[in-house]
């Protein structure tokens, strides 16, 4: 599959100061576009041994030395520079007498019109068009005017070119006005010698230029062929314009990457297929700061993209060190693209993994592809659908750890995040929900909420905002009889799914309420609830909060909040926010209007469960109550204790007991 490629992050160069930094740090003005060997296989096919060649803006180059070395005799070579002639001359006449040398302006050329078949100008258009100003325009405007007169009709102009934007822009606008076909390949041999020379590798190009018979009707032929692949024809100027810059944009991203070890951020690029979807996602990853010597790529399972390892940068370069590598390129497979086999996405990605290899990395170095197993996981899609609130969703099986089959909601807007998550089980041949587990780990930690309520208390009166899948409201109705749970969800197509895909049921201790839960708490009534838990994810990625919503963090709803809990309750935030300072500003708003407020850290994830109170806790006693257990989690077991959870979840219990020990309490 011939790919295209976009970076994700092209925002971490400015166009034109990545280019005017490059152009002016760069020694040569030909080093970057290879010789004749890196050439050959393209010129090859478009020039033929009968050809009248002119070879504008020789310089010193030994392109039309080598061209005349495989039987090409009929090479003209021009060069504004006199002592660049006067060299040339001197050094091919005798071993060389057929190749001719005229010092000539390509601007204004005494050639005969139509006397040669072929140009091939190597550097020269860039050397000319070094400034994106109307001068450079109009210099380059004469030049191809020349070439279209000397040029005989279904001759080809070859131009090896870095292609700027500008500088394509203004190509593409000349060629199709004059109705000429064009056709450009991209150079892989020439980028591969620089790379070998560890200089700054950009994509290096050879446009091929057909001149036509201009028709008025006509509509220009526009075809782009990346490496080896079968030309992609273009109906459009911006169509093809974009393919290339995106590949320019993936090469600066690659350099960056090579020369930047990335500890502190990462990188991620996209990997596009012919088709415009992302195919693949890379990161980078690395060890240390110090210098790469090793490199790895790792393909991650289908489905198993959201784990922490491999779902974040700090897990992949956890993932980096298992490794023992000192740079590991993360491979994210992508829903509703078919995969062979591993074998296959070796082939497909090989030629691209060497551009994140880091600099200096020996040449002769084989890069290792590692994985999990030897097969690409499984991820089947039972469902796409559509809600007017939450936009695009995807309900999904996948088999993770342990080869345990787990189903998910995702939203598309955001496929990096699973929305909701259940484990499967097989029932009577069929597969069912397992409705006393959970898979969600902020779930667990938000049940001890539960362990703020006297144990005494019938029915315990909770509130949950939020229903998504329904996994935490359907654990409540199953483990904790003593429940009565009211669930409030805005998305009525959210309730449809937990209904038709997560096996969520309600009855007289479970109910669900279509509606804003934000007006729902404010109209309780005072003392309402002994529970009250915000589960529910903001729509709004700028302000640096992904849960909850940031309308549920307003001190005059919180307020609210208060007074709709009794003088044990307490509000229990699942707060995922990475944005250090944003989350002290939540914290003061939050202590306005409670008093007390404690918190647990999830584990492997960025999210911490606030425990809003209205009256102290002493969490010393509750420990010492539970000493008499020492396989238990001290304080957490004695909650769940109190609260006679059942054996059937007995797996919360196992993950809490190794996950939380006497600290997981911190208090505000």
């Amino acid at each position: 599959t011939a790919m295209s490629l976009l970076p994700k992050s092209s925002d971490l160069f400015s166009d034109k100061t990545y280019w005017d930094s490059f152009f002016t740090q760069r020694k040569s003005s030909f080093e970057w576009y290879g010789g004749y060997s890196e050439l050959c296989e393209i010129l090859h096919k478009y020039v033929k041994i009968a050809d009248k060649i002119l070879v504008p803006g020789c310089g010193n180059s030994e392109l039309s030395a080598c061209l005349y070395d495989v039987g090409f005799r009929k090479i003209v070579s021009i060069d504004l520079c006199p002592v660049v002639i006067n060299q040339m001359k001197r050094k091919h006449s005798k071993t060389r007498p057929c190749m001719e040398f005229s010092m000539m302006d390509v601007c204004n050329m005494t050639f005969e019109d139509e006397s040669f078949s072929c140009i091939i100008d190597k550097g020269t258009l860039d050397a000319l068009f070094s400034s994106d100003n109307d001068r450079a325009k109009h210099l380059i405007s004469n030049m191809l005017s020349e070439f279209n007169r000397v040029l005989k009709l279904g001759g080809r102009y070859i131009c090896v070119s870095l292609l700027q934007p500008f500088i394509l822009k203004f190509v593409l606008g000349w060629f199709t006005t004059q109705g000429w076909m064009i056709r450009i390949h991209r150079c892989l041999a020439a980028e591969k010698k620089t790379r070998s020379q560890n200089q700054v590798v950009l994509p290096v190009f050879v446009l091929i230029a057909t001149k036509l018979k201009l028709l008025s009707d006509s509509q220009t032929i526009m075809e782009l062929a990346l490496g080896n692949a079968k030309p992609t024809r273009y109906q459009s100027k911006t169509e093809i314009s974009t393919v290339i810059f995106d590949l320019q944009q993936y090469m600066r991203m690659s350099e960056y990457g090579r020369r930047t070890l990335c500890h502190e951020e990462g990188l991620a690029v996209d990997l596009v297929g012919r088709d415009g979807n992302v195919r693949y996602i890379l990161h980078v990853a690395d060890r240390s700061k110090k210098f790469a010597r090793t490199f790895a790529v790792f393909i991650v399972p289908e489905g198993r993209e959201t784990e922490w390892i491999f779902g974040t940068h700090k897990g992949r370069v956890k993932l980096c060190q298992l490794s023992n590598v000192d740079r590991l390129l993360v491979v994210h497979l992508q829903r509703k693209e078919t995969y062979e086999n591993l074998s296959a996405v070796k082939t497909e990605l090989e030629p691209y993994v060497t551009d994140f290899s880091p600099q200096g990395l020996d040449p002769n170095y084989k890069i290792p592809f590692l994985s999990l197993a030897d097969d690409l996981g499984s991820r089947n899609i039972l469902y796409e659908g559509n809600s007017s609130f939450s936009g695009d969703y995807i309900i999904e099986d996948v088999v993770g750890k342990l080869g345990l089959e787990s189903r998910r909601l995702v939203f598309k807007n955001n496929q990096c995040v699973i929305q909701s998550e259940a484990m499967l089980h097989s029932q009577d041949g069929n597969k069912q929900v397992n409705q006393s587990f959970l898979c969600c780990a902020h779930h667990r930690y938000m049940l001890l909420g539960l362990g703020f309520v006297d144990p005494e208390v019938t029915p315990i009166k909770v509130s949950i905002i939020g229903l998504g899948g329904g996994g935490l409201a359907s654990f409540l109705k199953t483990e904790f009889k003593q429940c009565s749970t009211q669930v409030i969800e805005i998305d009525g197509e959210i309730l449809n799914v937990a209904k038709a895909w997560f096996g969520f049921k309600e009855n007289d201790r479970l109910k669900v309420t279509i509606g804003d839960g934000l007006e729902w708490v404010s109209k309780s009534e005072p003392g309402a609830y002994h529970l009250l838990m915000i589960d529910a994810d903001s729509k709004d990625n700028s302000i640096g909060i992904s849960c909850p919503p940031e309308s549920f963090l307003d001190p005059s709803w919180l307020a609210e909040a208060f007074n709709a809990l009794c003088d044990t309750g307490v509000l229990v935030l699942n707060l995922v926010c990475r944005d250090e300072v944003k989350r002290k500003e939540v914290i003061v708003d939050l202590k306005k209007c409670f008093p007390f407020i404690y918190f647990c850290v999830v584990e492997n994830e960025v999210g911490q469960i606030l425990f809003c109170c209205k009256q102290q806790w002493d969490f010393g006693q509750e420990i010492a109550a539970a000493k008499e257990n020492t396989n238990c989690l001290k304080y957490n077991s004695s909650v769940f204790q109190r609260h006679k959870i059942t054996s059937r979840n007995k797996d919360t219990i196992v993950v809490l007991r190794k996950k939380v020990d006497a600290k997981t309490f911190h208090a505000l």
